[in-house]
């Protein structure tokens, strides 16, 4: 279990690294963690390599989907899968960040897993328009 510190020992190392998928799967993320990973993910090289992310199993409550959506919504990112089950995400601005991301939304993502996160009716409204819209979106799960 890296937890928020051991996140914070590799963010050189992941910011400057050519990542294709990074999975944290119920590594005891918190705020502090997501703060540093989407610091990580913004830095030049992740955002134009990290195509799967994983990050079920944490708290990704508050701010935490605040850092995550905001690497949804960099122009550069190539987010291909997105995995979030049961992190307490706020679906609204995850998926608000995807649809304004329209690299993303209509040419890139392919897969995209909420499950166990409360899906609200901005958040439906927002993946219903992603739905519309994408070219690529092959499986989306929210159960």
């Amino acid at each position: 279990k890296i937890g928020d510190s051991g996140l914070e020992t590799l963010r050189d190392a992941l910011a400057s690294a050519r990542i294709r998928a990074l999975l944290l799967d119920q590594t005891h993320l918190n705020t502090r963690g997501f703060q540093v990973l989407s610091q990580a993910l913004i830095g030049k090289q992740l955002t134009t390599s990290l195509e799967i992310l994983d990050i079920s199993g944490n708290v990704a409550k508050g701010d935490g989907s605040r850092y995550i959506a905001n690497f949804l919504r960099n122009p550069h990112s190539v987010i291909k899968s997105f995995t979030a089950v049961r992190c307490q995400l706020d679906t609204t601005l995850i998926l608000s960040a995807i649809e304004d991301n329209e690299m993303c939304r209509i040419h890139r993502l392919r897969r995209l897993n909420l499950s166990g996160n409360k899906l609200t009716f901005k958040a439906a409204q927002s993946l219903s328009n992603i739905l519309r819209e994408t070219h690529t979106l092959e499986e989306t799960f929210l159960a």
